[in-house]
């Protein structure tokens, strides 16, 4: 398998890949499987191991021994308070049994951008203060 980005333009009969610079490692695939290629199209990501989402995490991690609690629900109660600071959710609204419910479902960490993360990372101060936690970054 060979994972490369690379520069795709869209032209009358359809879309180009400049293959030429990766002849030399796209031939022998092409010989191995009588001219056939699975192809998978993605736009690239930027890696998610920033300094901010290993704070985040170290600092949920503090949280939820502090709680006895499990990372992913000390993450869902970050996140969940994190929404009313702006933190973007999905919300669906029904009725049962006579009762209006709502369901919050934060967006995930590993969409969140950088300001998100940082939003995320207050929100953790925040309720260590509320909970008189001292937490401490590593560094």
């Amino acid at each position: 398998m060979i994972d490369i980005i690379v520069l795709a333009e869209w032209r009358d009969n359809g879309l180009f890949i400049p293959a030429l610079a990766y002849k030399d490692l796209i031939k022998p695939m092409l010989d191995k499987k009588g001219g056939m290629l699975s192809i998978r199209i993605d736009v690239p990501t930027k890696k998610k191991t920033s300094p901010e989402n290993r704070l985040l995490h170290a600092l949920i991690a503090q949280l939820a021994m502090y709680r006895e609690t499990s990372l992913e629900l000390m993450k869902r109660y970050v996140k969940v308070r994190a929404c009313a600071h702006g933190y973007p959710y999905d919300m669906i609204e029904y009725e049962e049994k006579e009762k209006h419910r709502t369901v919050v479902e934060p967006k995930s960490v590993a969409d969140a951008s950088t300001v998100e993360v940082a939003l995320l990372i207050d929100v953790c101060y925040l309720i260590a203060h509320e909970w008189n936690v001292e937490l401490k970054q590593e560094g």
